[in-house]
């Protein structure tokens, strides 16, 4: 039996290097990981309305 593969996750450059930001300022790593939790809640809120948008028109 073969499992279906999720598609894989893109980061935008943008994301990346806030990330090394964030380390490299010696943020712990909790926090570096809530921001990815945010930023990826952010950008299915923003799809979403996206989505929505196109199909008023």
């Amino acid at each position: 039996m073969t499992e279906a593969k999720r598609p894989r996750k893109r980061f935008t450059v943008e994301f990346k290097k806030q990330l090394v930001h964030l380390y490299g300022s010696g943020k712990p790593r909790a926090e570096i990981i809530r921001s990815m939790f945010y930023y990826e809640a952010k950008q299915r809120d923003y799809a979403g309305e996206e989505e929505t948008a196109n199909h008023i028109h």
